[in-house]
């Protein structure tokens, strides 16, 4: 079995309900359970998902795109390239999104009327309550396939993103002339390559909500005007006081968070200058000055970190009761304004509260939180893609660089090779 779990990966070769129901992974699941799984027992990567062709690839794609920005005038974004060059592999991946979402919306439908068989004076059939019952259970299943399928295949083009930017960082670090060198530090590369490229693992899973929400939104609406009429606005009234607060929250996050980035990269920044200057500090008994930048730099930052702490915890607030609310407002003013009220509508308009309770004040949340972070952390690589490049000669050119004297000729040709002849 150990010998198994090595080689090719068996995802590359899996037909589609292998995929569907993740079962090329069945024999890894099953050594891990008898024995500890080690780095030896990893597949080898596929094709698709190599550095160098992803590296390439995004490569290719900045190029073009900083030659279009030169052209029209623009500020180029690395942040667009990344989501323009990966378009096709998202934007696909909503299909399942799309089946996952209908699915979660028919369900309190469906329910309904089960549960509206059991009410006095009902007209459904057994056989239609069956039918009923058996698409409900249908529907569990095919939601069971399809949400699964839809974060992996986020969690994989979230892969695939951070390995194509971490290797135009790489390339860039080999490029880089002696001045850009001497002022960037190690410690800002492995942050932009630890911290900052984690960023994609959480945004590409709310991508598709900045359209799918609305819709939603308006079908639920469509919904619950069908159960309880005219009352059914208030959710919409309640939506447009709460959205816009959740949104305004979510982008003061994302700028501490970007402060919180700034004040990262100039501590490591201070101390790496530090490290590299202790002996002098001890021979001039700095220790304490410094002490005190260091733990000001960190104030600060702890200082932001908590102000972003209270910002998200202030948002998640509002997503748990969301659903409160809106229910009291529905419910009430049902009541008041004397809209009967039976068991089925009460079920149906809680499901599809609860709907739009995840979907808007929860995944819509975290686009805006989520993207704003991801575009502050592109933002400071794209930063570290345009410092200065080292100057290469080219003979092609006419700059090939030579010198001769008292008999000796020394010809440097692109940079990489040094001819010396006596």
């Amino acid at each position: 079995m150990k010998n198994n779990l090595r080689g090719p990966c068996p995802y590359g070769t899996a037909n589609w309900l292998s995929k569907i129901t993740f079962w090329w992974a069945f024999p890894l699941f099953r050594y891990g359970f008898r024995h500890p799984l080690t780095q030896d027992h990893l597949y080898d990567v596929l094709p698709e998902d190599q550095s160098d062709l992803l590296g390439d690839r995004m490569e290719k794609s900045w190029n073009a795109h900083l030659k279009k920005c030169e052209d029209k005038g623009k500020k180029p974004s690395l942040y667009w390239a990344v989501i323009a060059e990966f378009k096709w592999e998202w934007g696909i991946n909503g299909i399942f999104l799309i089946a996952s979402e209908g699915i979660r919306i028919t369900q309190p439908y469906l329910i309904g009327r089960i549960i509206s068989y059991f009410q006095p004076g009902s007209t459904l059939s057994q056989t239609e309550v069956y039918i009923y019952a058996t698409v409900v259970a249908v529907s569990h299943i095919l939601q069971l396939v399809v949400n699964p399928r839809y974060f992996f295949n986020c969690d994989h083009i979230a892969l695939k993103m951070k390995v194509a930017v971490a290797s135009l960082i790489y390339r860039k670090i080999l490029k880089m002339s002696s001045w850009s060198k001497h002022s960037t530090t190690s410690g800002k590369i492995i942050n932009h390559l630890s911290t900052d490229l984690e960023k994609f693992r959480y945004t590409i899973d709310s991508f598709h909500f900045c359209w799918l929400g609305p819709l939603e939104i308006v079908a639920i609406l469509y919904l619950l005007y069908q159960q309880i009429g005219l009352v059914s606005l208030l959710t919409l009234a309640v939506t447009l006081v709460l959205l816009p607060l959740q949104f305004m929250l979510g982008w003061i996050y994302g700028k501490l968070r970007m402060k919180i980035g700034a004040a990262g990269d100039k501590r490591i920044h201070l101390m790496n200058q530090i490290i590299a200057g202790m002996r002098v500090i001890k021979m001039y008994c700095w220790e304490k000055p410094f002490s005190e930048i260091v733990f000001n730099i960190r104030g600060w930052e702890v200082s932001e970190i908590w102000k972003a702490n209270i910002a998200k915890s202030i948002n998640i607030g509002l997503f748990q009761s969301a659903s409160v609310v809106i229910s009291m407002a529905l419910f009430g003013t049902a009541w008041y304004t004397g809209v009967p009220l039976s068991a089925q509508r009460i079920y149906s308009t809680l499901g599809w509260v609860f709907c739009l309770r995840l979907t808007v004040f929860l995944f819509m949340m975290y686009l805006v939180e989520d993207n704003k972070q991801l575009a502050s952390s592109l933002k400071r690589i794209q930063s570290f893609l345009t410092v200065e490049d080292m100057k290469v000669f080219s003979e092609s050119e006419g700059t090939t660089k030579s010198m001769q004297k008292e008999g000796v000729f020394v010809s440097i040709r692109d940079m990489t090779e040094m001819t010396i002849n006596s």
